[in-house]
């Protein structure tokens, strides 16, 4: 029996491929030396070997499922000197020591507050803010607004001489601007656009009233990590890009760029990744690309780069994210700086690179910062990509370059041609919901929840992997049917899901023309293969598809992607072959696409267990769906001839070759045998 080590690696937070850590040296590959437990001088073995893998061309991409776990100062207030904070081997005095990430930097310059708060902004209308507005160039402000809103302000100030009119707040400001008494009404919904309003914002702001000289820094140690499958990752991403430094210089530093556009407030997310490659020891630089800068860049309006970011960050938040560069001074002077003379300073940080970090948020955030055009239809076309990706792109292409992300960094990744067929880039949506309403076209960054169709780019992302769709935090999440649907709706072949706190390695092509693809860290990854596959629902209202073949994969797995564009699974030698058939019953199961379950994992977990044929997975009604409505959804799994299931030497369940139907069923308030613990 594997259950208990099987569902440890997604249900324990503290997993680790062996026992606790906590005794044990951490060696991450880093320029510096490593940091030693003061209870132990054994070193831990890296879950990470032979990480170049030569015989199989460079790593090209580090395609991470998101949900690493960090050695992070947030949070951390009680952990400053001897106690070791979550993650952390060390307490913080020490790690600000030893780690030369934070040299010249004390307890005093770092944030270990469990969340950042934003003060209160207050306005005021002024000659100074009033020519501030007259300042503003037609593209933020039209010149007909500009003078209406102009003249209301003027009106205001001098109807209230007595008055200083400074200390508003937004509302109150908005407020006086549709009043009555005084003509010509504004009316901010209708003749004021987003930009405009955020440039108004900007122009009429008063200074903080405290304001420290230095922001904190959010701190992040890899050098004192103590999850080895999160340690062995940036191991990967960080070989690899030693490898392409090396190349140009021997035993310079690797440089890496970080990328935060995914996040609602890229300025918050900077330090965090940052201070984490640092750690390792290479050269970062941030790069602050963002949807907003992108709008700065291609007007070149870099000045007002500000008003763009505050415009585009609070589209499709549930917070306000104005005036950050107020909050932020350092990084919002890097940000005009990266823009002017046509990025010029962007594009050559940009062409130093060893490697490209995509971090978490959403990815169509990641998107939007390069492509010229909102509208996700053109990203793929030669007017939409920008400078800034065609130079990516340019040096990815040509070996010099590694591209990692985690999470929205991972789905970003997808694009390209395959096969004749554009890869799509997913980008979000529940698995019920996706089987029964399918799938809409993004129009922007949303809330994940924002509507009940799935949404997807169909000229994919950045065009960085080719294979096929990429999927993150894909079995804590329930992704499967979400990530079939995508892959058969686009009539592409292939679809992979990366669990957290793992990554899907792929490396360049060998010299036969193939690629080959590997699993580093806690979990697995799961792969559509959907060349055989009948998709049966054009003129159903349900989805319904035939003969896909899953697989799933865990460290020690890897797959090959030959040059004609057929795939081959190749399990661990080391790992047993699991049950043999030994019961014609199919096992059962409920729910087995509700987010955070693991419940489609068990029930293929239970099917090697008992030597099942077939095990049924029936997803369940939709929230607040009537009761009227009792269709659900049936994912059948089945062994074929070629079927394999392995155990690995941690207990650990891969497959490959599963046959997988989805159709949709009516249950009529049957009750189905659970046979899941």
């Amino acid at each position: 029996m594997f259950s208990s080590h099987f569902l440890s690696k997604y249900l324990n937070p503290h997993f680790v491929r062996s026992s606790a850590i906590g005794g044990f040296t951490l060696c991450v590959l880093s320029l510096s030396a490593c940091s030693t437990n003061q209870e132990s001088k054994q070193a831990a073995p890296s879950s990470n070997q032979n990480v170049t893998q030569t015989n199989y061309g460079d790593v090209s991409n580090v395609i991470i499922g998101g949900g690493m776990r960090s050695c992070s100062s947030m949070g951390s207030k009680e952990f400053l000197k001897e106690a070791n904070s979550r993650y952390c081997l060390q307490g913080w005095s020490r790690i600000l020591q030893e780690d030369m990430a934070f040299a010249g930097l004390k307890i005093s310059d770092i944030s270990f507050e469990s969340a950042i708060t934003h003060p209160a902004f207050s306005y005021r209308i002024d000659a100074s803010s009033i020519e501030k507005i007259r300042a503003l160039p037609d593209p933020l402000m039209a010149k007909q607004v500009k003078d209406k809103v102009i003249a209301k302000l003027i009106q205001i100030r001098d109807a209230r001489p007595e008055t200083v009119l400074s200390g508003l707040s937004w509302k109150a400001l908005i407020d006086l601007l549709a009043s009555q008494d005084i003509s010509p009404v504004i009316q901010l919904k209708n003749e004021l656009s987003t930009l405009a309003q955020s440039a108004l914002r900007h122009s009429l702001v008063e200074p903080l009233k405290s304001k420290t000289e230095q922001r904190l820094v959010q701190a992040r140690s890899v050098k004192f990590l103590s999850d080895r499958s999160s340690a062995s990752i940036y191991q990967t991403f960080l070989a690899a890009t030693q490898r392409k430094a090396d190349q140009k210089q021997p035993g310079s530093k690797p440089r890496i760029g970080i990328v935060t556009a995914s996040a609602e407030n890229p300025f918050n997310d900077r330090d965090i990744s940052y201070y984490a490659f640092k750690s390792l020891g290479a050269d970062v630089v941030w790069l602050p690309i963002e949807g907003g800068l992108r709008q700065a860049i291609d007007q070149q309006l870099c000045d007002f780069a500000p008003i763009f970011y505050a415009d585009y960050a609070n589209r499709g938040s549930l917070r306000d994210y104005s005036h950050m560069d107020m909050l932020y001074p350092d990084l919002a002077a890097q940000q005009i700086a990266f823009c002017k003379n046509n990025a010029s300073v962007l594009n050559q940080e940009l062409m130093k690179l060893d490697g490209i970090f995509f971090t978490g948020g959403n990815q169509t955030r990641h998107l939007e910062s390069f492509v010229t055009r909102k509208s996700m239809d053109s990203a793929q076309s030669s007017d939409a990509a920008s400078e800034q990706l065609r130079l990516l792109q340019k040096q990815y292409a040509e070996g010099r370059l590694v591209v990692a992300g985690s999470s929205a960094g991972d789905a970003v990744q997808s694009g390209g041609l395959w096969q004749g067929r554009t890869i799509p880039m997913i980008g979000g949506g529940d698995s019920v919901k996706v089987l029964r309403h399918g799938y809409r076209q993004i129009d922007g960054p949303e809330p994940e929840e924002a509507s009940a169709k799935g949404s997807f780019a169909k000229n994919g992302g950045l065009g960085f992997f080719r294979f096929g769709v990429l999927d993150s935090h894909f079995s804590q999440r329930a992704r499967e049917a979400r990530l079939v649907r995508l892959v058969a709706d686009s009539g592409i072949d292939y679809g992979f899901g990366v669990d957290e706190n793992t990554a899907l390695v792929v490396h360049a092509s060998a010299a036969d023309g193939s690629h080959h693809m590997r699993v580093v860290g806690a979990g697995g990854v799961f792969v559509v293969d959907a060349r055989q596959a009948k998709l049966q629902s054009e003129k159903l209202a349900a989805f319904k598809i035939e003969n896909i073949m899953i697989h799933y994969l865990n460290q020690g797995d890897s797959l090959i992607m030959t040059q004609a564009g057929d795939l081959q699974i190749q399990l661990a030698n080391d790992s047993k072959i699991s049950s043999q058939i030994s019961m014609n019953k199919a096992i059962t199961a409920e729910r087995v696409q509700n987010s955070g379950s693991l419940r489609f994992v068990k029930l293929i977990q239970k099917m090697g267990e008992e030597g099942a044929q077939k095990a049924i997975g029936f997803t369940g009604l939709e929230q607040n769906q009537k009761a009227s409505d009792l269709t659900d959804f049936a994912l059948t799994v089945s062994r074929v001839q070629e079927t394999e299931l392995r155990i690995n030497t941690q207990g650990n369940l891969s497959y490959a070759r599963l046959r997988l139907d989805i159709a949709p069923t009516s249950i009529n308030g049957a009750v189905i045998e659970n046979n899941l613990r």
